[in-house]
């Protein structure tokens, strides 16, 4: 009977051997820095909240010590240290959690250059919803998740694929002129490299470009009148004053003149990480909403 229970006990404990043999982890992060990890990461750091969603998304929880304020509302993220917030961690709070990786954001490469000199730092910082993908992926690898990395990825690729189905037969001079507003008070939209416009085209709209690539850009007014979105959409926890819209020339707009300004929740349409698809299909089914309830458009 004691045999018997220890063989028990022996398969509900995790694999540590499996998870040992798939080391080391060689890649390269989005810096392009060539990363080799010679064993599995246990005190985790996360300062980018994509990937902290992706970590608990997994179930690989119990190896991150220390996230930033934007994740700190999971329920998974109780008794983790909160470092600060995505735009100004404390240096001196990762460093007393003596992490063994960091993952970070370009932004944080000053912040980066403070931690202790043997800690492993890793940008992971997705331009698209395949790069996403791609992180979902390594993220798995790294903490021996990758059955349910390729299940996240597929439940994504479904929503997606059935959106662009969905709106494959609509005519280009039928799709909306949409974009992405990043701040309240001034004119700020995502680069024309951003994710923010690959979920734009993924749900069937007409993304801008400007010719300029990053997160946020800044555009003048004749770039904005000659795009003149029809719709505009940016995101809201409560919040839904846009000084912006009501100066002279910015409010002379489609989007504006017809109040098609939409709000979404920051955690969908500020990161790019387990619910793309899920928000692809929220901004695709409000801004086709009525080609979608046409019932000879169902599909």
């Amino acid at each position: 009977m004691l045999v018997r229970a220890l063989l028990a006990l022996l398969l509900l404990l995790p694999p540590i051997d499996a998870l040992c043999r798939s080391f080391p982890v060689t890649f390269e992060d989005s810096t392009k820095n060539a990363i080799g990890l010679e064993q599995p990461p246990t005190k985790v750091v996360s300062l980018v909240p994509s990937i902290t969603e992706i970590l608990f998304a997994l179930g690989a929880e119990e190896n991150l010590v220390g996230l930033t304020h934007h994740s700190s509302h999971y329920l998974k993220a109780q008794g983790k240290t909160v470092v600060g917030g995505f735009i100004n961690p404390d240096p001196s709070l990762i460093r007393a959690l003596k992490p063994d990786l960091v993952f970070h954001a370009s932004l944080h490469d000053g912040f980066i250059d403070e931690l202790d000199p043997d800690t492993i730092t890793v940008n992971l910082s997705a331009q698209s919803i395949p790069q996403s993908f791609e992180h979902i992926r390594l993220l798995g690898r790294i903490f021996a998740k990758s059955e349910a990395a390729e299940l996240l990825i597929t439940k994504q690729q479904r929503l997606l694929q059935l959106i662009a189905n969905k709106t494959e037969s609509i005519p280009q001079d039928q799709r909306p002129r949409v974009v992405r507003l990043m701040s309240s008070n001034n004119l700020m939209v995502p680069g024309d490299d951003s994710f923010q416009n690959d979920y734009i085209r993924q749900a069937g709209g007409i993304a801008p470009v400007f010719g300029q690539d990053g997160q946020i850009i800044s555009i003048g007014l004749d770039e904005w009148q000659d795009f003149n979105p029809e719709i505009i959409y940016t995101c809201s926890n409560g919040d839904r004053d846009l000084p912006i819209l009501q100066k002279p020339g910015w409010n002379e707009v489609d989007a504006v003149i017809n109040n098609k300004i939409l709000f979404f929740p920051c955690d969908l349409t500020c990161r790019v990480a387990t619910n793309s698809g899920y928000f692809v299909a929220w901004l695709s089914a409000t801004i086709h909403q009525e080609y979608f309830s046409d019932p000879k458009n169902q599909v």
